[in-house]
């Protein structure tokens, strides 16, 4: 009877320590896994920072490089604002499963995650008004700008004509007058003459 006694003592004391065993186990698993999901945020939130300096970096080189190059203006394409639209999208889908983590929220930091999405929004609306402006603001021959030169040519060429037209009449009125004033056949000559370079140029610009 003393050693069943003493052998359910043992018995006890082995099962309490399995017991404390398996809940250092869970302890320990529960400390790992919180542990995981603690580096996982900090991984996002490093994704963050890093995803922010390449929205900038590709928001320069659009500006310095594709405002300036033809052919973004003929084919709207750009490597540049590609770049830029993978990297926010990535982003706020980053914030969106940080805004969803138990831990952040046990945190209290759901609210500024939500002011960071925001922001990144408005970013990202403001950087695309941007481009749409840029995009029909144009470059040499593209939008705005080569509407304009088109015009400009226009006017230069009519400015052209105008002045030829002008300088044509002067010069058949001084043969006219000459011809008045000393009836000689060389001035008519000279008129007529003249009368078909205007033609001609007039045949030419029309």
């Amino acid at each position: 009877m003393r050693n069943l006694t003493i052998r359910q003592k043992l018995l006890g004391i082995t099962a309490i320590i399995g017991v404390v065993l398996i809940l250092i186990g869970v302890m320990t698993y529960n400390a790992f896994e919180k542990v995981d999901q603690l580096h996982d945020i900090m991984f996002k939130t490093d994704e963050i920072n890093e995803n922010m300096l390449n929205l900038r970096k590709n928001e320069k080189d659009f500006l310095m490089r594709d405002v300036i190059n033809p052919e973004y203006f003929e084919t709207g394409q750009s490597k540049y604002l590609k770049a830029f639209r993978e990297v926010m999208d990535r982003t706020k889908e980053i914030i969106k499963e940080l805004k969803k983590d138990e831990y952040v929220q046990s945190f209290g930091l759901e609210e500024s995650l939500v002011l960071l999405d925001k922001n990144f929004t408005v970013y990202d609306d403001r950087f695309d008004e941007l481009v749409v402006s840029i995009t029909k603001r144009g470059f040499k021959d593209y939008g705005l700008i080569g509407e304009m030169r088109e015009a400009i040519h226009g006017v230069d060429a009519f400015y052209e004509d105008a002045v030829f037209i002008a300088e044509e009449v002067l010069l058949l009125r001084k043969h006219e007058k000459d011809y008045l004033l000393r009836s000689d056949i060389f001035y008519q000559k000279k008129f007529n003459d003249e009368v078909e370079v205007f033609k001609n140029k007039v045949n030419r610009t029309g």
